[in-house]
């Protein structure tokens, strides 16, 4: 496969990892596969793979007992962790 603008640019690999875009933008991927006799094919993915913007680090307030995680659109969830471990079933905007 080859990775358009990435780092590593290729792998031999079916379900490749370790495949980096340094810049936001949409990229082509393209497959070339060969037989044992020699026979090659090639497939290109056109704008298969899109890189967004790492969003903003949510700001965290205090209110009473309750933590509140800044409300921003470009947030699709919520995960509240302790330390480095998640605390299960909370979700929320709030904690």
């Amino acid at each position: 496969m080859i990775f358009a603008g990435a780092y590593p640019g290729t792998s031999a690999y079916i379900n490749p990892t370790g495949i980096c875009y340094d810049s936001v933008g949409v990229y082509d991927v393209t497959l070339i596969a060969t037989s044992t006799g020699g026979l090659t094919d090639t497939l290109i993915l056109k704008n298969y793979i899109h890189v967004l913007a790492t969003p903003p680090n949510p700001i965290i307030s205090l209110s009473v007992d309750t933590l509140i995680s800044s409300i921003d659109p470009t947030y699709t969830s919520y995960q509240w962790y302790l330390g480095t471990t998640a605390i299960p079933g909370e979700t929320n905007l709030t904690f």
